[in-house]
């Protein structure tokens, strides 16, 4: 018997490194490969900017500066495009696979010692585990802590473990800030497994102490506030806890993004006053409405567990609907099967099963920033691993199973995740294509990029950024006056959006319509905001249009861009 199982896990680990290895081979053939996009692109960009010795962190740490600084890192040590970190993705996904089999094969103990080959099984298998490893983005180091944590974590175990757990989870909240809700799953643990009970939460306290002082620290050394983490969890909380939740939270990248950003005035606020006003906003819109946000909380539990992924910026569909990674779409593990075994193991689990009560605890305090923030595949995966440890115990208990709550309890679960959604969180062909353009484009191909942007904007007007890039391709081929008509559709939506009036007015300019080009760039300089070399190039399209008087004007009413108009004379 442990002959044959040692065969199986090992036939598991052979399959998770296979499907890794040939996960790698298919992105390679695409252009995903050689470009990051959204977030990965921006945390990308945020790397290379420390490994040239830049500051992206001006303005203080908008997203957990963890990330970035582990890319800057492998950047210094040779990783000089996107394949380094994504190698380091793929093995700690493999790892977390093999430390998945080792946690599976302890909960089960000598009576189910298959336990954790079906374990690691079901986290290589979910397609959007891989996926996740091939991008640019955190789910394979926080997976991969979240299982580590998980083995430091277990009754009965020396208090040292408990305080390395902390330390671990308090120096992972700079990669995502979740982990600090976890660290209360540690304390929960410590409590419920140590003989002298207070001692092993002390523990856990002076860990996480520890595990956070050197965000915290930086903090108030570099912008002299004192915060755990990052900045940008106010206005996650407001996209996903508003009257209009449903859209906010289903925002697109770039300028519908920036629109919404602009409403906390940046340039009145620094990064810790926004997020402040974030929060603050939101909760005020609670206090005026909790019905409303009771059921958007009720909404987005259902959300949380539904079989169907459910996207904001990176879309994975769009990536496997055709070509060398279309079989990675195919879903041989499903949410929606697991969670419900889940379910069932967490019932037999809990204080039944003491070697599961963290993986419980785990698991319910990971869902918690899942529903309350925003709903998203990418928070979805940090509660994966506990889901695969928890599955083998409801397959267990479905013997066992009677009429009663448990089975009332196991029915919901069943079909809660199959439940109809909102048909946002359906699959967006529009974005699909914008997002073949973007990676047309960045490849140079500008006759492929036009055809992808201009089917985007035909699926969807509204897209305005789909607009933008097709007006700078069709730009850059000479087709000036049709790439003015789509800025104009995107200035007829955001009149304020300051990079977009200065590309319109660039393109005025260049077809020789000065006086539009004026207009447009003073608008642009009226954006708040330092907007002084702005102000320069209005007075140059004012004076190339024989509007002298309104460039006079401009420059006694701003001393700042007089100077430097007579500097750049």
């Amino acid at each position: 018997m442990k002959r044959r199982i040692l065969v199986l896990e090992g036939l598991v680990l052979a399959v998770a490194a296979g499907v890794r290895f040939c996960a790698a081979w298919s992105i390679s053939k695409t252009g995903y490969s050689r470009h990051p996009l959204v977030d990965a692109h921006t945390y990308w960009a945020q790397a290379t900017a420390l490994s040239s010795g830049r500051d992206p962190f001006v303005d203080g740490f908008y997203q957990p500066p963890g990330y970035p600084l582990i890319l800057s890192w492998l950047q210094q040590l040779g990783a000089s495009d996107v394949w380094g970190p994504r190698a380091v993705q793929l093995s700690l996904g493999f790892l977390t696979t093999v430390l998945l089999v080792v946690l599976g094969r302890r909960i089960g103990g000598r009576k189910h010692p298959w336990f954790g080959a079906v374990s690691g099984a079901l986290y290589t298998l979910y397609p959007s585990t891989v996926l996740f490893e091939l991008d640019l983005l955190t789910p394979a180091y926080t997976a991969f802590i979240t299982v580590v944590l998980l083995l430091l974590v277990a009754p009965g175990v020396a208090k040292w473990r408990f305080f390395l757990a902390a330390v671990l989870a308090g120096l992972a909240s700079t990669l995502h800030p979740s982990f600090l809700i976890v660290s209360v799953a540690i304390a929960a643990v410590a409590w419920l497994s140590a003989d002298q009970k207070w001692r092993g939460v002390a523990a856990v306290l002076v860990g996480l102490f520890l595990g956070l002082m050197p965000i915290t620290q930086a903090n108030i050394d570099r912008f002299e506030r004192f915060k755990f983490t990052s900045n940008n969890a106010g206005i996650n909380f407001y996209m996903g806890n508003n009257p209009d939740w449903k859209r906010t939270s289903f925002l697109r990248p770039g300028l519908p993004f920036r629109q919404l950003a602009l409403e906390a005035e940046p340039h009145k606020r620094d990064g810790f006053a926004r997020n402040d006003y974030w929060v603050s906003r939101s909760l005020a819109g609670i206090a005026a409405e909790p019905h409303r946000w009771l059921w958007a909380l009720a909404t987005k539990a259902v959300w949380s567990v539904s079989d169907t992924e459910i996207p904001r910026n990176e879309d994975y569909r769009c990536r496997t609907r055709a070509g060398p990674m279309q079989w990675l779409g195919f879903r041989l593990i499903r949410y929606g099967v697991v969670f419900p075994l889940a379910v069932l193991g967490v019932m037999v689990a809990w204080r039944r099963r003491p070697d599961a009560d963290f993986a419980v605890l785990a698991w319910l305090a990971l869902q918690v920033p899942v529903v309350v923030f925003i709903v998203a595949d990418r928070y979805r995966m940090a509660t994966w691993p506990m889901m695969c440890l928890l599955a083998p115990l409801g397959l267990v208990a479905l013997r066992q199973i009677r009429v009663g709550v448990p089975a009332l309890v196991l029915g919901v679960a069943v079909v809660l995740p199959w439940l109809p959604l909102d048909e946002r969180t359906q699959e967006d062909p529009a974005w699909c294509a914008h997002v073949e353009g973007n990676l047309s484009y960045m490849d140079g191909d500008l006759a492929a990029a036009e055809a992808h942007y201009a089917r985007a904007v035909t699926l969807d007007p509204s897209d305005w950024s789909a607009h933008v890039w097709l007006a700078e391709t069709l730009a850059r081929r000479g087709e000036v006056e049709q790439a003015i008509a789509h800025l104009d559709v995107v200035l007829m939506g955001f009149p304020d959006s300051f990079p977009t009036l200065r590309s319109a007015a660039k393109l005025h300019a260049r077809n020789g319509d000065y006086a539009a080009a004026a207009e447009l760039m003073i608008r642009a300089y009226e954006v708040p905001g330092d907007r002084t070399s702005t102000g320069v190039r209005a007075v140059r399209y004012l004076l190339r249009s024989g509007q002298d008087g309104r460039a006079r004007e401009m420059l006694r009413r701003d001393t700042k861009l007089a100077q430097r108009w007579a500097s750049a004379r």
